[in-house]
């Protein structure tokens, strides 16, 4: 669950602030989301943040971005796919069920073994633009936590 916003408008917000801040820019010209269903009451269920690039240093690399965020502020979902500008895979951060009728799982693939899931704490997109700095600079990738 985010802490960097406390109602969905917010924090679709501040994912676009971390996207501007980043130093990368989107393939499009602003961020795209999309409300998830409504309940009863007229409120959006969630937010989607639908696969969209983001390319840095020169168009060298690519992240690609998918995210789903429910009401309470909670990632129910994502993928944050860095790679290379011709699609190699550096890291992918990944959220989703690894079995059916399981609960979503954070975890981590590297290009080494892209199928194995290594468990990996839930990440934020700021802190996925800090790994995105750090290979830039280091070509240091994340492990497994």
């Amino acid at each position: 669950m985010t802490s960097y916003a406390s109602n969905l408008e917010e924090l679709a917000h501040w994912i676009g602030r971390q996207i501007e801040w980043s130093g990368g820019w989107l393939a499009s010209d602003e961020l795209v989301t999309a409300p998830l269903g409504d309940d009863i009451d007229g409120r959006p269920a969630g937010i989607l943040i639908p696969r969209q690039v983001i390319s840095f240093a020169d168009d060298l690399y690519r992240l690609q971005v998918m995210i789903v965020i429910d009401r309470e502020l909670a990632y129910r979902g994502y993928s944050y796919q860095f790679m290379t500008a011709v699609g190699g895979l550096i890291w992918r951060f990944d959220k989703h069920p690894l079995d059916p009728g399981e609960a979503p799982a954070p975890h981590l693939h590297l290009p080494d073994d892209e199928d194995k899931h290594l468990p990996y704490r839930e990440v934020e997109l700021n802190e996925v633009i800090d790994w995105v700095h750090r290979y830039v600079a280091t070509q240091e990738t994340p492990g497994a936590e």
